[in-house]
């Protein structure tokens, strides 16, 4: 969703983002707290609705399962995917696509949020996100750019491997937050 609230995405030929994928925090009766895709929730309740269509006797093997979100959870779900989308497109709209005057960010959003990713792991390539309207630079175009690019990329991977950081974020005035966990080895 970052990425799209910019001028354009840099990526590398085998760099990929993912779709928009909003995740829903659900209980589980064991007390565990998951994070489940939206759409996944939704599309679990489409599944019910045509096979208790399909086999009414199989409600009530699906009602224990419809009944274990709270009211207006399904409504909820809806409301994060369509915010999701409504917030990309107009990002895209705003920035990346402005400067060559197309307003298709609502269109993009929605194949970034609804089309068939199937799941969060499968990747976007390159190809794909320009072939969709992205604005992509791929960052072997610039030799330089490329080495900075490794540069930071190495020196973090050393810095998350050798220091307890696991999450870096640094602006381009040099102020940074850096996520530390310490764990402890017995």
């Amino acid at each position: 969703m970052l990425a799209c609230a910019c001028n354009e995405i840099i990526m590398a030929t085998h760099s990929a983002i993912g779709p928009i994928d909003p995740q829903m925090s659900v209980i589980a009766n064991n007390g565990s707290r998951y994070m489940i895709p939206a759409q996944s929730i939704l599309d679990e309740f489409e599944q019910a609705k045509d096979e208790i269509i399909k086999n009414p006797e199989l409600a009530t093997i699906w009602v224990n399962r419809i009944n274990s979100y709270p009211h207006g959870f399904f409504k909820k779900c809806e409301d994060t995917i369509n915010l999701s989308i409504d917030l990309v497109g107009s990002w895209l709209n705003t920035y990346m696509l402005a400067q060559f005057n197309e307003k298709n960010g609502m269109e993009i959003a929605e194949w970034l949020c609804k089309g068939d990713h199937k799941t969060h792991g499968r990747p976007i390539t390159i190809d794909k996100a320009i072939e969709k309207g992205l604005n992509v630079y791929p960052l072997e175009s610039d030799q330089k750019m490329q080495d900075m690019v490794l540069s930071i990329f190495h020196s973090t991977m050393v810095t998350f491997d050798i220091t307890p950081c696991v999450k870096i974020i640094e602006n381009h005035f040099g102020k940074g937050w850096f996520s530390i966990i310490n764990i402890e080895r017995k």
